[in-house]
């Protein structure tokens, strides 16, 4: 017979049921627990970048055990709706940062939640930059254009906005309050000594001298001290009083041409000028944009395109400059390019009821060497926005490069590399005297990509042996699995020593994409009947959705040519817009808002009058700067006509005559004759194909038509 089960020692079946009691008690017994509360969460931090400081509340209330969780509330510029983002890295009351960056600000949720009940706390952390002034780098010996201001900046860091006052030979420089300034035109200028003060409201910094040395033949300067430009568009006129800056004010758009006229022989040149944006440039914002200002000189092709100042969004938007310097690979480059930010309110401060929603101008300094082929050097300068916008110019040259040194620019004045792969390379070319030897200094810098966490920085010499006219300068990528907005950070070249000349721009813009994050183009009704608005398309995107990004949709005509055959819907040229917004997946047409929204993937097709087979075009995207295109870029869409829409009209009583049908399809096709009574509904008759003739006998009349099959 079994033996029966006994507990030893003090663990009995009554002490099993005591110890269980014990544990649910609230539960059986209905004693009270205490919810969540979130004790004294600041409205708003300020915190240093590069900083790991914590941010939470005093204290958090409740029965344990309690769970957390902190979100990022991404608020789309156009919908009231926020998207939550979970920050994986904290999981307790505070919200952690190894490292604190300025793309981290932002609007931030924490949940405390327990068996009880639910608390919720919002924190505004403003992410801001060193409040010091800091010189970055700077360029030590310099040879500079006749007639050009400074190629290389100093670039600076600090809270701004930054102050910088130079001086020339222990002189001080008047109206040159950027990171370079423009150089005397007093005939015989050589050269000589710079030294620039570098100050904010936390306190100032001194640079180290810059030797300069005036090199080359000016062939033509102006600065705008004067009402009037020789050989200027009479329409222009002067922006800015105290600046002495020429362009347009008054938010236009309109073209602005200069031409110069028997003052350049034949051979290279150096044109460069400072283009101001004025107030409300926007640049590629993806909901304010597209506002692009190019030039185009010698009709050749454009020069520059979109870059941007400032814009009203709540962020900090001044990092958030948009640059492109080479046409179709357009860089997300905060501040890049830029030679500073000069406040449009004087008591303007940075503080964070004021982030983004401050008006700023911001000036770039462009230059590029061209071969001149006339005797008639012209430029045009256009402004394209939504009619809000105002630039103007300053620090106008056209200068002849001195044969006997080497010029040195970049190949390219923007390049993108996604991040898995090992590293960004960009080209350094040199021309002219090409036999001397040369070291260029060069060194990165962030934008909204960040040394040590995005790519690895680098800084140094980079030497040309006699003949040498090109180098490959190649910076090491940070692959992470996360999913990252788009980023970028430039490459500077400092100066060139005593035997180089910059003839370019003297920085380049890597723009990193980041994998994780591809963009789709989904394809819709790839066959259109002529006639018919159809969407071929809608684009997608996964992964990161805290960014909103703007991208070109590009239409390229095939056999079907656009305007004759088809045009996308509000678009006017083969290049359109389009838009995602903040925590949104898929993609927007630019200015939806608007009466006559323009979305390039709604493509009406022309009714033609005559046969001409099937046409096609294709549509592809041009979203490289901020993500990878994960499947197929381009699509075909094939436009089949419907045409020959032939009326018979009904036979006259009595009279008893067939009606022929004559019908003539292009060598080798076939189409389907149909027929409708009204042009409602048609049938299906027969295929033909080559000439065919039918005798339609006597009877009510109706229309014909031969479609492509």
């Amino acid at each position: 017979m079994p033996r029966p089960l006994r507990f030893q020692g003090l663990f009995t079946p009554w002490t099993f049921l005591l110890c269980l009691r014990c544990a649910v008690s609230p539960l059986i017994a209905g004693d009270p627990g205490v919810a969540p509360g979130i004790r004294s969460l600041p409205a708003t931090v300020e915190l240093e970048a590069d900083s790991a400081t914590p941010v939470g509340p005093s204290g958090v209330d409740g029965t344990p055990p309690l769970s957390f969780r902190w979100e990022r509330l991404l608020r789309s510029p156009v919908t009231p709706n926020a998207v939550e983002v979970g920050i994986p890295d904290s999981v307790g009351p505070e919200l952690v940062r190894s490292r604190w960056q300025d793309r981290d600000t932002g609007v931030y949720r924490l949940t405390a939640s327990n068996a009880w009940g639910v608390a919720t706390g919002r924190v505004q952390v403003v992410v801001r930059r060193p409040a010091l002034p800091v010189i970055l780098a700077q360029p030590s010996l310099l040879n500079v254009l006749a007639g050009a201001p400074v190629e290389t900046p100093l670039i600076l860091d600090g809270r701004p906005p930054l102050r910088v006052a130079w001086w020339l030979d222990g002189v001080r420089l008047a109206n040159q309050e950027l990171a370079a300034p423009a150089l005397p035109s007093r005939p015989g200028f050589a050269g000589g000594t710079l030294v620039a003060v570098v100050t904010n409201r936390f306190g100032g910094i001194t640079s180290a001298p810059i030797r300069i040395q005036v090199v080359g033949t000016n062939l033509y300067r102006q600065d705008f001290n004067g009402r009037t430009a020789p050989g200027w568009n009479p329409t222009f006129t002067q922006a800015s009083t105290n600046e002495n800056r020429w362009g347009r004010t008054g938010f236009t758009s309109r073209l602005g041409t200069f031409r110069l006229t028997n003052a350049v022989a034949m051979g290279p040149v150096v044109f460069g000028f400072d283009v101001w944006a004025q107030d409300s440039w926007d640049g590629d914002d993806a909901l304010f944009g597209p506002d692009r200002w190019t030039v185009s000189a010698d009709g050749g092709p454009l020069l520059a395109a979109a870059f941007s100042n400032n814009d009203d969004r709540i962020g900090p938007s001044y990092y958030l400059q948009r640059l492109s310097l080479a046409p179709g690979v357009p860089q997300t480059a905060p501040r890049l390019g830029s030679l500073g930010l000069n406040p449009s309110d004087s008591d303007w401060i940075m503080s964070p009821e004021n982030v983004g929603r401050v008006r700023v101008d911001s000036p770039y300094r462009l230059r590029f060497g061209l071969t001149n082929r006339t005797e008639v050097f012209s430029a045009d300068f256009l402004a394209e926005g939504i009619g809000d916008e105002s630039w103007s110019l300053d620090n106008v040259y056209l200068t002849r490069p001195p044969g006997e040194l080497s010029w040195i620019r970049f190949a390219s004045a923007a390049v993108a590399a996604p991040e898995n792969r090992s590293e960004a390379v960009v080209v350094i070319e040199r021309s002219g005297n090409v036999e001397l030897p040369l070291e260029v200094r060069v060194t990165t810098q962030d934008a909204s990509a960040v040394a040590g966490i995005d790519y690895v920085p680098l800084g140094g010499k980079l030497a040309f042996l006699p003949g040498e006219t090109r180098k490959e300068l190649a910076v090491s990528l940070i692959d992470n699995p996360r999913a990252d907005p788009a980023r970028s950070f430039g490459i500077w070249l400092l100066d060139a020593g005593a035997n180089g000349v910059f003839v370019g721009q003297p920085f380049a813009a890597v723009a990193i994409q980041d994998d994780e994050s591809p963009i789709r183009l989904v394809p819709g009704a790839t066959r259109m009947p002529s006639g018919a608005s159809t969407r071929v398309a809608h684009v997608e995107r996964g992964g990161d959705l805290s960014e909103h990004a703007s991208f070109q949709v590009r239409i390229e005509p095939g056999t079907a040519q656009l305007g004759a055959d088809f045009r996308p819907y509000g678009v006017a040229t083969n290049v359109g817009w389009m838009y995602f917004e903040i925590g949104s997946s898929r993609a927007i047409p630019r200015f939806h808002y608007a009466t006559t929204p323009e979305d390039p993937l709604v493509v009406a097709a022309t009714a033609d009058a005559a046969w001409d087979g099937p046409e096609t075009f294709s549509v592809g995207l041009d979203a490289h700067d901020f993500a990878p295109v994960s499947g197929a870029s381009e699509l075909e869409v094939t436009i089949y006509p419907a045409v020959a829409r032939l009326r018979i009209e009904p036979t006259p009583e009595g009279a008893g005559e067939s009606v022929r049908l004559r019908i003539q399809t292009p060598p080798g096709t076939t189409g389907r004759l149909e027929r409708s009574a009204d042009l409602r509904a048609w049938t299906p008759l027969e295929t033909v194909g080559g000439t065919v003739v039918r005798e339609l006998a006597p009877g009510p009349g109706g229309f014909y038509r031969v479609v492509s099959p």
